[in-house]
């Protein structure tokens, strides 16, 4: 396993797409979800304090997170990737009346965040480790205008002191105290959205809450490949997407991980954030289309004054 030739404490943050164990498209290297092994190899690599972000499928996320937790994580949250672009996989079968259908269409995925286990405190391993938390500040969600900004200052007031309601005690019991917000914007949440007018269109109030970003492009795929290549990995995730949940996790000066890159969109985002990036995977096919555009994005950031 290339996995095991990974220096020890060396990573500070993993960002993956892992196999969902569905036999999409029939390829074999998503017959089965990543068992325990793998997720052992990965926090052997992390620093004390590292977060993991793996995508999963909503059918087999389960089997994902008990992989991860019984490899040594702790889960700290599930997050979501919703999106209106999706597609029902049904097909009519012989015999079966076709007012019925197999499954629902697909409209989110989740997202495993865990963390390897703290030495001591957070203060104590972030003073070790510089890792431990969330880089919040540099995630926060843009406001819309200023009147969407004046609007969430307004609203983001809680109780006042002495006051002995639960909300008053989960956030502090000062009088006119702001929990959210911040001229730089909203607080992360754990939803991201596609931006699309199906999810947006449900969403009228608060779509500006989320960070959202389209799927992948045939621009965003193919950006760097040689003339007469193509990316043919099935299931690309938009660089935009993966540079927030990069930036969310890592810090500026760090090394991520992705021990299943496909076509590296991770390492893309990782390169355009000026952070250092480690891929494995099985497929030379991809690592060739990979490299390519971690290339290309390195490029141009040298030329934009990204350290990377």
């Amino acid at each position: 396993m290339v996995l095991a030739g990974i220096q020890s404490d060396s990573i500070d943050a993993i960002v993956t797409d892992p196999p969902y164990g569905l036999g999409f498209g029939n390829h074999e290297w998503d017959s089965a979800v990543p068992g325990v092994e793998y997720w052992s190899a990965i926090i052997r690599a992390a620093k004390p304090g590292a977060y993991c972000l793996a995508f999963g499928g909503t059918r087999t996320m389960h089997r994902l997170a008990v992989a991860i937790e019984d490899a040594g994580w702790q889960i700290r949250d599930t997050l979501m990737w919703v999106y209106g672009g999706g597609f029902p996989k049904s097909r009519r079968l012989d015999g079966v009346p076709d007012h019925l259908g197999q499954c629902l269409r697909p409209a989110w995925e989740p997202i495993i965040m865990a963390r390897k286990p703290l030495v001591g405190t957070l203060a104590a391993n972030y003073a070790a480790h510089g890792l431990g938390g969330l880089q919040i500040e540099a995630s926060r969600i843009p406001f819309l205008d200023p009147r969407d900004e004046k609007q969430t200052k307004s609203r983001n007031q809680h109780g006042k002191r002495g006051s002995k309601s639960r909300q008053n005690r989960i956030f502090g019991g000062l009088k006119g105290a702001r929990v959210d917000y911040n001229p730089s914007g909203r607080w992360p949440a754990n939803v991201a959205t596609d931006g699309s007018e199906e999810v947006v269109g449900a969403l009228p109030a608060g779509a500006t809450r989320f960070f959202y970003r389209a799927k992948a492009s045939q621009l965003d795929r193919n950006e760097g490949l040689p003339e007469g290549m193509q990316s043919t990995h099935p299931t690309v995730k938009p660089t935009a997407l993966m540079a927030w949940w990069v930036g969310l996790v890592t810090p500026p000066d760090g090394t991520v991980l992705d021990p299943f890159c496909g076509t590296g969109s991770t390492g893309k985002a990782a390169v355009m954030l000026g952070r250092r990036f480690v891929g494995v995977d099985l497929s030379e096919e991809y690592l060739t289309i990979a490299r390519h555009r971690l290339i290309h994005a390195a490029c141009n950031a040298v030329a934009t004054g990204v350290d990377s």
